[in-house]
C-alpha cells in the first residue's frame, strides 16, 4: 500500500516549481486524525504526539518515512487541467456570464491606469492560491509599483476595487457524497486562511442573500465534470458592504484539491456537533509549552511540539459558546511567539 503525500506545495509544483518537503511538513500532522491509511512524513515526530493523536480520533496515526506515494492533497496526473481550472482570470469570465462581479481581467499597464484612478485596489495573479500572489495598492501608490505589477501581468492579472469584506464562505464538492457542503472561513489582512467555521443548521444550504448561487455551482460541478476533474473542490466567496448596502461576491477563486474546510468536515463528521470549528494561530509551541497546552477539556491541540502553527480543534452548542473556549485557549498562548519548523 502506497502512502499519501500530503502534497500541500501542490500549487508550486503545477506551476513548474521543484517540491518542496518542508512545506508538506506543516499540515500532514492533520491527516493522522482523518485516516488511519499511512501517510509520508516529512518530519519527526514524538511518542508523546503520536499516543496524543490517537486520544483524539481512537485509531493510531501510521506514518512512512520514505517510499514512493501518492499525491493526496492536489491530483497532479493531469496538470494543464490543474493550471485551467486554478486559473482566477478563467474563474472571473465563467462568473462574469452568470452574475455581477467587481473584477476585471487587465493586460497592460494602459488597462491598469484606466481602472485604478482613486481609492484602494486589489491586484491577484492568476495562478496565486490560498491569498498569495496579491498586491494591495492605493491608487496614490500605483506608479511607484508600476515594475512590479508589469511582472505580475505577465502571469495573468485579475483586478478588483478593495471591498469591505464582511464574511468569506465557501461552497465545497465532496464527490463520493455528490453535494456541496458550507462552511465560513476567517482570514487575515493579507487574505491568508486562519479557520474555517461549520454551523450544522447552515452547511446544507447557503445564506439567501447569495441568490442564485447554488444553482451556479451546480452548472460548474457538471462543467468541471465534463473536463475530466472527479475530485473535491472548493469555491470562495464572501459579503462585503459597498454605498451601505450588503453585496455578495460568488467566486474570489476555486481550489481544485483539498482545503481546510474539507479537513474540517471530515473532523465534524465524528461528533457531528452543532458548531466546530479548525483554527490555525500563527505561532510555535516549544516542547515544554505544547506539553502544558495539550490537556484542554475545551479544545483539541491537533498540532504537534514546535510545528510552525499551532493548531486547535474546537466543538460547541452554539457559535457564541465556541469563540468563547477559542478566546480563553488563546489567552494561554505565549507573547513571544517562537519560531516552528517547517
Amino acid at each position: 500500500m502506497k502512502p499519501y503525500r500530503i502534497n500541500i506545495d501542490f500549487e508550486e509544483f503545477i506551476s513548474g516549481k521543484p517540491r518542496k518537503p518542508s512545506l508538506n511538513s506543516t499540515i500532514e500532522f492533520l491527516f493522522f486524525s482523518l485516516t488511519d491509511h499511512p501517510i509520508l512524513i516529512h518530519r519527526k515526530y514524538s511518542t508523546d504526539y503520536l499516543t496524543h493523536i490517537e486520544s483524539f480520533r481512537g485509531f493510531k496515526a501510521h506514518i512512512a518515512e520514505s517510499g514512493e506515494a501518492v499525491d493526496y492533497w492536489g491530483e497532479t496526473k493531469n496538470i494543464p487541467l490543474m493550471k485551467e481550472l486554478s486559473s482566477k482570470v478563467n474563474f472571473l469570465h465563467w462568473w462574469d456570464k452568470r452574475q455581477k462581479v467587481h473584477g476585471f481581467e487587465v493586460k497592460s499597464w494602459d488597462q491598469v491606469v484606466e481602472k485604478v484612478t482613486t481609492g484602494e485596489w486589489l491586484f491577484k495573479v492568476s495562478d496565486g492560491m490560498s491569498g498569495r500572489g496579491h498586491l494591495k495598492i492605493h491608487s496614490n501608490l500605483l506608479l511607484q509599483n508600476k515594475e512590479k505589477i508589469e511582472k505580475m501581468i505577465l502571469k495573468g492579472v485579475v483586478l478588483e476595487p478593495l471591498l469591505e469584506r464582511v464574511q468569506d464562505l465557501s461552497a465545497l464538492w465532496l464527490p463520493d457524497e455528490k453535494k456541496y457542503q458550507f462552511y465560513t472561513n476567517i482570514v487575515d489582512e493579507r487574505f491568508q486562511w486562519r479557520g474555517s467555521i461549520i454551523d450544522v443548521n447552515q452547511m446544507n444550504q447557503p445564506p439567501k442573500e447569495t441568490l442564485n448561487w447554488a444553482e451556479d455551482l451546480k452548472v460548474l460541478q457538471k462543467e468541471i465534470s465534463l473536463k475530466g476533474y472527479e475530485g473535491v473542490f472548493s469555491v470562495d466567496a464572501f459579503f462585503y458592504t459597498l454605498d451601505g448596502h450588503l453585496h455578495f461576491h460568488p467566486g474570489s477563486e476555486i481550489n481544485p484539491r483539498k482545503t481546510m474546510g474539507w479537513i474540517s468536515y471530515q473532523l465534524w463528521k465524528k461528533n457531528q456537533s452543532a458548531f466546530a470549528g479548525l483554527r490555525l494561530f500563527p505561532i510555535s509551541l516549544t516542547v515544554t509549552q505544547w506539553r502544558e497546552l495539550k490537556y484542554q477539556k475545551e479544545v483539541f491541540v491537533i498540532s504537534p511540539e514546535e510545528s510552525l502553527f499551532t493548531w486547535i480543534w474546537v466543538e460547541a452548542n452554539s457559535r457564541h459558546e465556541m469563540e468563547e473556549k477559542i478566546k480563553r485557549f488563546a489567552t494561554k498562548l505565549p507573547e513571544a511567539p517562537n519560531r516552528g519548523k517547517a
